[in-house]
């Protein structure tokens, strides 16, 4: 599935240079078909949600990644909801390393 218009349309909006659309309209190529591990998969209509609010950039180290993953804040084994209010980019560095737990968890906070 092709990135929609209005997902780069909100990107430039929010300041997104040339180089943050291309690694978008990438990182789309990635996750046009993105599957949690058990097989629940995320709509389209989400992940599009969630790639327009925070593009290519991984939330928890803020780099932009070639091997965008979508996380969920609240993880999904503990009560987390597969929505955009709970899922952010992540690079799979970081989504590894989260796990199961929440970001402030994760960083010992």
């Amino acid at each position: 599935m092709a990135i929609r218009s209005e997902v780069l349309r909100a990107m430039l909006a929010a300041g997104a240079s040339a180089e943050m659309l291309v690694a978008a309209v990438e990182a789309d190529e990635k996750l046009a078909h993105v599957v949690v591990l058990d097989g629940r998969t995320i709509p389209v209509d989400v992940r599009d949600e969630v790639l327009a609010r925070d593009g290519p950039v991984c939330r928890y180290c803020q780099r932009v990644t070639s091997t965008p993953q979508l996380d969920h804040v609240m993880p999904w084994s503990r009560g987390g909801r597969t929505d955009a209010t709970n899922l952010v980019v992540s690079c799979k560095p970081c989504n590894t390393a989260k796990k199961n737990r929440t970001p402030e968890e994760w960083r010992g906070e």
